[in-house]
């Protein structure tokens, strides 16, 4: 076997004087170009049929070659093929190309690329497409390239630029692990052979095929996956809903199936038919566009379990960009089971896979979610519509969980896990809860919302949470508990706007100070030792420790409505708290404030709840006011409410005597237990037990000393007989000497008492209207 080089002068390639010697090569020959550098016109044409052993383009020739097609004339290839295995040139071959033996291999350069726009003419006869550059089949083969097997070798990509370039339906495409190939965007039309992606790596080593057009399969045609770890990668649409073997796998191992950016999926039966283990979705982003992120665009409901293979394997989506949802008007549910693990793209990409739901209707997975790695899933949304995502069948694994924008990402009620370890992430989005068995940690952005999926209580198991200066709980079904976790972060503000938000956990961070508001309840149970301040602004909190509000200043501003509560807790407080708007004391159990003083800025008004809870609230600090407007307005609560104010502290402050600043007792109890408790020595405030402050009669309220004398500045008005029937005044426990005046006014059965084991003093001028006083 020789090697015949071509000359440098313009002759056809069947003329003698084209070569060097003047003898045209033979079929056990290789025509060779390169020696001497051809720099002639590159394109020459055949001139006539020739039988060559191979083509071969030496690294010396720099200018791309091209045999140019002469009508009727063929060029024969024996076993040597073609060889630009070394060349510094592309090579174009544009004549009809006859392939003589059984089999021959193309060998290309990196960087390098061979063309072949002419036609192949063969029945049964192989070619294998070798080496690291890119092969392009352009001819139209279909009618002539018949019962044939196209290899392309680890390392090489074929691009394949015209739809019957592969040939007849009767060949067959094997794209080896390390290969690509690649169906043209130019590309229409039906699939012209059956492809079998033979592939065994892993990752990047696996084998790549990329369909960059509208392509249909053709009845009969089959994409075949006989590696461990195949990849299949759809660019765009590959429109097959009227054929069932769409892709199908031949083997015990993982069967791949890649789909990318335009991937239309509908609901046809059998869509895509997978063997093996299931189906595999691997999609990377490369750049910044949307070209690739996405596996799988969802334009309609895909409930049915074989639009996504084997029904008893899962669908394996190994990529940057995981669903896609269109068409706003329908739901979507996925019952497949799904393995999801996640990459992140060096210089573009997002860090996990996406559900991007551009639409306004939920997308449902239903299956088993088992989330790989530490990437995990991410859900962006369109804030726009606010479509949302709801994870309602089985979800483990420990990859973690992240709402990226907009949109809710939902732990649907009926979600169970199973050994889940990941974290969960949310941006300026709302994740829904609807269980609470999540065990990672859970990081909150600033504008982040948590919410309930159930109407019932939903208690977190999250270790610990990272919060931003603003959090949300939206409370739309249901209350919300966030467990034991500990609340770090530079927390300034904690939203309820509806139902009822508990924090039993710490909150640790020494920068925090946070308000509450919203019309919603927050419930702090933890040890908050670190709050530098707590402001409460709105709607209902509840303080179940003794930490719970910290042990700063602690803060009630005038906003309305405003509930107080607890489950029951003395606050271990020292601190001065500010009383700087009015509030409403629920008293579902008793709440002692603390020793801190009560600074009042203006004229307050404590009221009792209406519903009749006995719970007693105490400010066991002194009063500090200028003004002494301080109304205790019982008047909401129930006949018979047991509701009761405890006084502390010594307060000086409560001295004003006019009657627009006099304490009115209105239902309920009214507890001293300073001697100063009334009020200043020197003041001559009067109280009114079982009245409003202008007199108007109320009912069952009562004022207990508790072991204390009283100024004899202090003057009370008693009306009724008190919440137990055992007086409007009443020594309720130890020694106690009342020094003021006493009015009893024009109301029958008004009594004062004194309880076992009390002994109680008057003191004072006792002014009856009645005989029955």
């Amino acid at each position: 076997m020789a090697q015949v080089d071509r000359a440098n002068v313009a002759a056809n390639l069947n003329t003698g004087p084209a070569w060097t010697g003047g003898v045209v090569p033979t079929a056990t020959d290789i025509a060779a170009w390169g020696t001497p550098l051809i720099t002639i016109g590159t394109a020459q044409a055949l001139g006539g049929s020739v039988s060559w052993q191979g083509v071969l383009l030496r690294s010396a020739q720099t200018s791309a070659i091209t045999i140019a097609a002469t009508a009727g004339a063929t060029l024969t290839l024996g076993t040597s093929g073609i060889d630009l295995s070394a060349s510094g040139a592309n090579l174009t071959v544009a004549s009809l190309v006859a392939l003589g033996p059984a089999t021959q291999t193309w060998r290309v350069a990196s960087g390098r690329t061979l063309t072949v726009s002419g036609q192949l003419t063969a029945n049964a006869k192989n070619v294998t497409l070798s080496s690291a550059g890119s092969f392009s089949l352009t001819g139209a083969n279909t009618t002539t390239w018949t019962n044939s097997t196209i290899t392309v070798a680890s390392g090489a990509y074929w691009n394949i630029a015209n739809a019957n370039g592969p040939g007849a339906a009767s060949n067959s495409i094997v794209v080896e692990a390390g290969a690509s190939a690649t169906i043209a965007s130019t590309v229409g039309g039906l699939l012209p052979a059956s492809f079998t992606l033979s592939g065994t790596g892993t990752g990047t080593a696996a084998t790549r095929f990329a369909l960059h057009a509208n392509v249909a399969q053709g009845a009969g045609r089959t994409f075949t996956f006989a590696g461990t770890r195949t990849m299949f990668l759809s660019m765009n649409s590959l429109n097959a809903a009227t054929h069932a073997a769409k892709f199908t796998g031949t083997t015990s191992a993982e069967t791949v199936l890649v789909a990318g950016n335009n991937t239309t999926l509908t609901n046809t039966a059998n869509d895509f038919v997978a063997g093996g283990n299931g189906v595999e979705i691997q999609s990377y982003q490369t750049n910044g566009s949307e070209d690739g992120r996405y596996a799988i665009i969802l334009s309609g409901d895909v409930s049915d379990v074989a639009t996504f293979g084997n029904a008893s394997n899962p669908v394996y989506i190994e990529t940057t960009g995981a669903f896609q949802t269109t068409a706003a008007t329908v739901n979507r549910t996925i019952s497949r089971n799904l393995k999801i693990e996640g990459h992140t793209v060096t210089g573009a990409g997002t860090p996990a896979p996406d559900i991007f739901n551009n639409s306004a209707t939920k997308l449902s997975l239903t299956g088993t979610v088992n989330l790989l790695g530490t990437n995990g899933l991410a859900a962006t949304f369109d804030s726009a519509t606010n479509g949302s995502v709801a994870l309602a069948g089985t979800l483990t694994g420990a990859g973690n969980i992240s709402v990226v924008s907009g949109g809710t990402l939902e732990l649907a009620t009926g979600l169970t896990l199973s050994s889940y370890t990941g974290n969960v992430v949310v941006g300026a989005a709302t994740i829904k809860y609807g269980i609470g068995g999540i065990t990672g940690t859970a990081t909150l952005a600033n504008n982040a919302i948590i919410d309930n999926a159930s109407v019932s209580l939903v208690t977190l198991s999250h270790s610990s949470y990272a919060v931003s200066t603003l959090f949300t709980f939206a409370g739309s079904a249901g209350p919300l508990s966030t467990g034991s976790g500990a609340i770090s972060g530079a927390l300034s503000t904690i939203v309820v706007s509806g139902s009822k938000l508990t924090i039993p956990g710490n909150i640790t961070s020494s920068f925090a100070a946070p308000a509450k508001s919203g019309a919603g309840t927050l419930a702090l149970a933890g040890n908050n030792s670190f709050l530098t301040s707590f402001t409460h602004s709105g709607g209902g909190l509840e303080l179940n420790s003794a930490g719970s509000a910290g042990v700063n200043i602690f803060v009630i501003t005038a906003v309305t409505p405003n509930t107080l509560d607890s489950t029951g807790a003395t606050l271990s407080r020292t601190a001065a708290n500010q009383l700087n708007g009015n509030f409403t004391w629920k008293g579902t159990a008793d709440l002692n404030i603390g020793t801190g003083n009560v600074t009042i800025n203006a004229a307050r008004t404590i009221t009792f709840a209406s519903t009749g809870e006995t719970g007693t609230l105490k400010l066991a600090g002194a009063i500090t006011t200028t003004t002494a407007n301080l109304t205790w307005n019982f008047g909401g609560s129930t006949a018979g409410a047991k509701q009761c104010v405890t006084l502390g502290g010594a307060n000086g402050s409560l001295s004003d005597g006019t009657a627009a600043n006099q304490h009115a007792v209105t239902a309920g109890y009214f507890r001293i237990e300073n001697n100063n408790g009334l009020g200043a020595v020197a003041a001559t405030t009067t109280w009114w037990i079982g009245a409003f402050n202008n007199g108007t009669q109320t009912t069952k309220a009562a004022l207990e000393l508790a072991g204390v004398t009283t100024p004899d500045t202090k003057s009370v008005n008693l009306y009724n007989i008190g919440p137990n029937d055992d007086g409007a005044l009443i020594g309720a426990s130890g020694t106690s000497v009342f020094s003021g005046d006493i009015s009893v006014p024009n109301v029958a059965g008004t009594r004062i008492g004194v309880k076992t084991g009390a002994t109680l003093t008057l003191r004072c001028l006792v002014q009856a209207r009645r005989p029955n006083a």
